[in-house]
């Protein structure tokens, strides 16, 4: 990957103030300069070993299992023994595992204190290094508590993007999509242009994920604690949330979210307009790319069923899906709580399946 020279920055407002998104190469050796401690992925942390010279680092490996009280107590423990206090700033580098324990943690050690982000991962670029919430799992249950804590400041670098398998990629392309579509038709087609061919220099790849977060940025700041507009970038995730569960996790979240948005453009209750023809073929060329990486996943159709039944999104009397609207996004449609309902929605993710497989 050639030398980046493109550095983008722009704000994103919340309740407790501005914080400033830097992306372009070299903003990840900016970031650790300001750090007293780091947060690292393990897997990531000897590309930062020169940048973090002389400062404690806690590495953590980045899978659901640290996504617990338990485990999140353990680098709290670890972040008094480095000597982390009120006025410290912990820097965290990570993808989205690591940017979750970051922030639940940051957010309660000593009541709060300052923490900055560098995601590592395309997905975590592209979409959840913005919007500042965390999400941990309890009693088996996937992302059941947590919070919202947004960084100081996010430094995006494209230089850590080689590092990442190409199901890595193409599930944060996934994510980015989503994004755009539901935004409008004018982030959609602008993210195609940007997206295709898949970009090779690291100016394109901030080129490609500043446009995805300014998009993202409007949810963000219009709705901070996802309780209206927030809620529809969950497109994709009711049917991805229970595709994992009925797949023991054996799949990479962003592949389960691609092949859900594949799943709910194909739902009976969804608009098939022209936008929602062309990210269905999008998402399932994704998919394709690693058609090989599903042939041996065990797939339970009534563990499906169960999880998207105990779907967050959810009521008492309706399961609640965001699926493609006849103006060209996403709308929430309530469906009966009824299994008919569920015999529908995984109809639809088997269908996807077999597109995958075939």
């Amino acid at each position: 990957m050639s030398t980046g020279t493109t550095t983008i920055a722009f704000p994103v407002s919340s309740s407790t103030g501005s914080y400033i998104v830097v992306v372009g190469a070299g903003s990840a050796a900016a970031a650790l300069r300001a750090a007293d401690c780091v947060i690292a992925d393990r897997y990531i942390a000897p590309l930062i070993e020169d940048a973090t010279a002389g400062r404690p680092v806690i590495e953590v490996e980045a899978t659901e299992d640290m996504k617990t009280l338990e485990a999140c107590a353990a680098v709290i423990a670890d972040m008094h023994r480095a000597g982390v206090r009120r006025d410290s700033t912990v820097v965290a580098v990570g993808g989205g595992v690591i940017q979750d324990v970051a922030t639940f943690v940051t957010s309660t050690f000593m009541r709060g204190i300052a923490w900055r982000y560098v995601p590592t991962t395309l997905m975590s670029m592209a979409d959840s290094c913005i919007g500042g919430k965390s999400s941990i799992n309890v009693a088996g249950i996937k992302n059941l508590a947590g919070n919202i804590y947004p960084p100081e400041s996010i430094s995006v670098d494209p230089r850590f993007l080689p590092s990442l398998p190409r199901t890595a990629m193409l599930a944060g392309l996934a994510e980015a999509v989503k994004i755009c579509f539901v935004k409008g038709r004018a982030e959609f087609d602008r993210y195609l242009e940007l997206a295709a061919p898949v970009p090779t220099t690291e100016d394109a790849w901030a080129d490609l994920i500043s446009h995805t977060l300014e998009a993202k940025k409007w949810f963000v700041e219009i709705d901070e604690f996802d309780r209206s507009e927030r809620q529809l970038l969950n497109f994709g995730h009711s049917f991805g949330h229970a595709f994992e569960a009925a797949v023991g996790f054996a799949v990479p979240h962003g592949l389960a979210v691609a092949l859900g948005i594949v799943a709910a453009c194909r739902h009976p209750a969804a608009s098939r307009g022209p936008m929602t023809v062309t990210l269905d073929e999008y998402c399932a060329g994704l998919l394709r790319d690693v058609r090989s990486y599903y042939r041996g996943i065990d797939y339970n159709p009534d563990k499906f069923q169960v999880a998207l039944s105990s779907d967050k999104k959810g009521t008492a009397q309706e399961i609640r899906l965001v699926l493609p609207s006849q103006q060209g996004s996403v709308e929430i449609v309530g469906l009966p709580r009824s299994k008919v309902t569920l015999v529908v929605a995984e109809r639809a993710v088997r269908e996807a399946l077999e597109e995958v497989w075939s």
